[in-house]
């Protein structure tokens, strides 16, 4: 019997990090403290040292002091951003009555989708994959980015053998690996997961399709008596795969297929296509390509939970032969919600009323490949929706990523030696973990960055922080060991990272 394969050594990034730990402002504050309360001293200006050191206390407690993973002064500047932003109403998000106007920017007088917030700038193409197929591609214009969406189911690992599971994680990472190479245009890569609860629409239409006229009375009275009283506690999976192109680093190739939105979807599909066989390889079947409406379907369903019924019971109804009504899915100018509020800790959109999570902190110590099967269990009292969105770097980048880790963990370990300060564990396994990713880089080993966010969404509001408890404890159970951080003040935002639309990880920025 092989034994179970764990993983462990996920480093947090440090990317924004100048000096023992902290970004430029923080840093600032803290020379500023001390240049003040060094002039204080060294003029002799003694009636100043009552005004002067109590403001270098609060600048020191405001670059050090952590609360949930964020410096003090950071916290204050997101509670002032976030309320210039509610006193103009940028919290505030209604939908248009009519169709939105096309962007008069936009060369192919496409309408723009009425999305709210970070979302807004999406545009919709649609092109064909072979046989007339439609494809969605979103086009983001400030990132510069082409995103495909595929529907795809995969076995999972809960029930899997240690042998089986540990060769679809190294499939995975093959196929994460491949794109790692230099010169490839794919610079994103994202896995979404949503568990909702099963309204046993297609069992309806099923059933009511293969009910004939001379059917026993009683069969029939039982049937729907079965089906009327079922009771909605079991959930429906439902997973994406997206695959984003950078329009900068496939700038020759997007020319030498046409040039435009139709060469750039057409390199985007070329490379999504040369990797399904690394797809297989990790067990991923995918089911269809969406298209633009069957994209908006889903995230019209995830900012309205009350149309994932009647949109389940259309598309059920759609699949007969005989159907002569509209095509399943949504137009896309009906994708966003009709209206939505980002409150302090929460979203409120439609009927629904979610929290975001980022995780924290991956587990510290050793754990199975099925480590995240806690939190994607199904509730009675919630949605749940998970998103890994993972960014594969170059050989380039990579290294002179690797090699700025090890020179700031070098210089925490070194400056707190010098100063006869004590030197952490942490900070110890840092520059080990640095060190040890540079001798794999050496062997061509890839380098990826990764972030994850989790959403919970109730329909009603007195269930939301139930709920919200419950996937924190199902986080930092046996077996997952998850650090969870609630996305205070960014609600909004951070709702969206969750949809499969490709959105990528955090800026990391010397100033953030």
């Amino acid at each position: 019997m092989s034994s179970v394969e764990t993983y462990h050594g996920w480093k947090r990034d440090r990317a924004g990090s100048w000096a023992l730990g902290l970004s430029v402002p923080r840093a600032l504050l803290v020379v500023a403290a001390v240049m003040m309360t060094g002039f204080v001293v060294a003029n002799g200006a003694w009636s100043a040292v009552p005004v002067v050191l109590p403001l270098a206390g609060l600048m020191l407690v405001a670059a050090w002091m952590r609360v949930q993973g964020l410096a003090v002064g950071e916290w204050m500047l997101r509670m002032v951003r976030f309320r210039r932003a509610k006193a103009a109403r940028e919290t505030w998000y209604a939908g248009a009555a009519w169709q939105p106007a096309a962007d008069p920017r936009d060369p192919a007088g496409l309408p723009r989708a009425d999305l709210p917030g970070v979302l807004a700038p999406l545009r919709f193409l649609e092109e064909e994959l072979g046989a007339g197929t439609p494809v969605a591609v979103v086009h983001h214009p400030y990132e510069q980015s082409y995103t495909v969406v595929l529907h795809i189911q995969f076995p999972g690992l809960a029930l899997a053998d240690a042998s089986s599971a540990a060769r679809r994680v190294g499939a995975w990472g093959a196929l994460l690996a491949g794109w790692c190479e230099e010169g490839k245009p794919v610079t994103r890569v994202g896995l979404y997961q949503r568990y909702l609860p099963e309204d046993g629409a297609e069992l309806v239409q099923w059933t009511a399709a293969h009910t004939t006229l001379d059917a026993p009375p009683l069969a029939a009275s039982t049937a729907t008596a079965l089906l009327g009283g079922q009771q909605v506690w079991q959930s429906r999976h439902e997973a994406y795969l997206t695959v984003s192109l950078s329009q900068q680093r496939a700038r020759s190739a997007i020319k030498a297929a046409g040039g435009g939105d139709t060469g750039a979807a057409a390199v985007l599909i070329r490379e999504v296509g040369a990797a399904l066989d690394r797809m297989r390889s990790a067990g991923i079947e995918v089911r269809r390509w969406l298209g633009v409406r069957d994209l908006a379907e889903v995230i019209r369903t995830a900012f309205d939970p009350h149309a994932a019924g009647p949109r389940a019971a259309h598309r059920a109804a759609a699949g007969d032969p005989a159907w002569a009504g509209t095509a399943p899915g949504v137009d896309p100018e009906l994708a966003g919600p009709a209206a939505a509020e980002a409150k302090l800790g929460s979203y409120h959109h439609d009927g629904g009323y979610s929290v975001t999570y980022q995780v924290y902190e991956w587990p510290r110590s050793p754990v199975a490949a099925g480590g995240l099967v806690p939190v994607l269990r199904s509730t009675a009292t919630a949605r749940r929706a998970i998103a890994m969105v993972y960014e594969p770097l170059p050989p380039s980048q990579a290294e002179r990523a690797v090699l700025g880790d090890i020179t700031r963990s070098s210089f925490s370990v070194s400056m707190r030696q010098r100063t006869g300060g004590l030197v952490r564990t942490s900070e110890r396994q840092a520059l080990a973990d640095a060190q040890r990713q540079e001798a794999e880089n050496a062997l061509g080993h890839g380098l990826v960055k990764f972030a994850g966010y989790l959403t919970v969404t109730v329909t009603d509001p007195e269930r939301l922080e139930e709920a919200c408890a419950e996937l924190e404890a199902d986080a930092a159970g046996q077996g997952c060991r998850l650090v969870l951080r609630r996305l205070w003040m960014a609600q909004d935002a951070a709702f969206a990272t969750t949809l499969p639309l490709g959105l990528g990880l955090p800026s990391t920025r010397a100033w953030a």
